[in-house]
């Protein structure tokens, strides 16, 4: 291949993947064999169960076919957090954040609590104290 061909098919790669991003205010999930675009801004968590995910909003719950490390991939990480390796959440959407000696705990609007794993405690109160609400 020559170079210019390899520098137009990098160029095309990151074009689609920019358009990916910024297109993409939704996501699209496979939920009981039919895709549901899910505005990204009603998303509240999303919990790994193997090679699952569910994807919690407002009012639904979606079970999705796909790997939560895809979904920390597709999603804006200045709003969202890996804060354990089961468990990402939607910063906008944390009450409060509960850290005591040998654990911390998300609580989110709703009432669920989610865990925040040690390993990765410092990187969400970083991203929680820089998010603007």
């Amino acid at each position: 291949m020559k170079l210019t061909e390899s520098i137009i098919k990098d160029n095309n790669v990151l074009n689609t993947f920019v358009e990916k991003k910024t297109e993409s205010q939704q996501i699209k999930v496979n939920h009981s064999n039919r895709f549901v675009k899910i505005p990204v801004e009603k998303i509240i968590r999303l919990e790994a169960d193997c090679n699952y995910t569910t994807v919690y909003t407002q009012t639904q719950k979606f079970t999705s076919a796909k790997t939560i490390g895809l979904y920390e991939e597709l999603l804006d990480n200045d709003v969202f957090v890996r804060v354990h390796k089961k468990h990402i959440v939607n910063i906008g959407h944390i009450v409060s954040l509960e850290v005591q000696k040998t654990n911390a705990e998300i609580k989110m609007y709703g009432g669920k609590n989610v865990e925040v794993s040690r390993r990765k405690l410092k990187n969400v109160v970083k991203k929680i104290e820089t998010y603007r609400y």
